[in-house]
């Protein structure tokens, strides 16, 4: 049984639990989430494409980013298949543009551009950061460049205070990489109705 049935099979459970249960007033109001859940995918493949816009910033953050991006799609089941292999043909490609991926310490030192702070560790007793990541997603067809589903996705926080100890470049990035996913989910995955009309109508 294959991992799509599964999930049928779950879902027909919670949903005859809904309404077994004495008094239950959930059903209602669950019910288009359970729909969301057994909707199909993307009937198309897609391959992930990630690249700095203007601003530069580490390697290492752009392949994060697009291993996020992949894995999401992979777990989340959009699209009808997502596509690994550099020489496979895939039918969509979503083409992730860096515009800015900046993390500001109080004394304005930016992520990527100073790897240690300077001075005494010790003196180092509170920090404040502001993070931002901003980017320009657009899913083209492969044989159709005219055809094109485009968004964007920001994401920033300001100000947040760091403790004695706490690494701000690790909270920082794990930040932006969990709040990437989440916009995924809203601004890709809840819009494959719209997907499906822009690329394949």
């Amino acid at each position: 049984m294959d991992r799509r049935n599964r999930k049928c099979q779950r879902i027909i459970v919670e949903l005859i639990s809904l309404i077994i249960a004495p008094g239950s007033v959930l059903l209602f109001s669950v019910l288009e989430d359970l729909a969301a859940k057994v909707e199909e995918p993307i009937p198309a493949s897609i391959r992930i494409l990630v690249q700095y816009g203007e601003e530069k910033n580490r390697e290492s953050y752009r392949t994060d980013i697009s291993n996020l991006l992949e894995n999401y799609l992979l777990k989340a089941e959009c699209f009808l298949r997502v596509v690994t292999e550099s020489r496979e043909h895939a039918d969509l490609v979503l083409e992730a543009t860096i515009l800015e991926l900046k993390v500001l310490r109080d004394y304005g030192a930016s992520l990527g551009e100073i790897v240690s702070e300077q001075g005494d560790p010790d003196a180092r007793t509170r920090l404040v950061i502001t993070y931002t990541l901003r980017l320009d997603v657009l899913i083209r067809r492969s044989d159709n460049k005219d055809k094109q589903f485009h968004t964007q996705i920001a994401i920033a926080e300001s100000n947040k205070k760091m403790y004695p100890g706490e690494d701000t470049e690790k909270y920082a990035w794990e930040a932006i990489l969990t709040q990437l996913e989440h916009e995924m989910h809203k601004r890709i995955c809840k819009q494959k109705g719209k997907i499906i009309k822009a690329l394949l109508h």
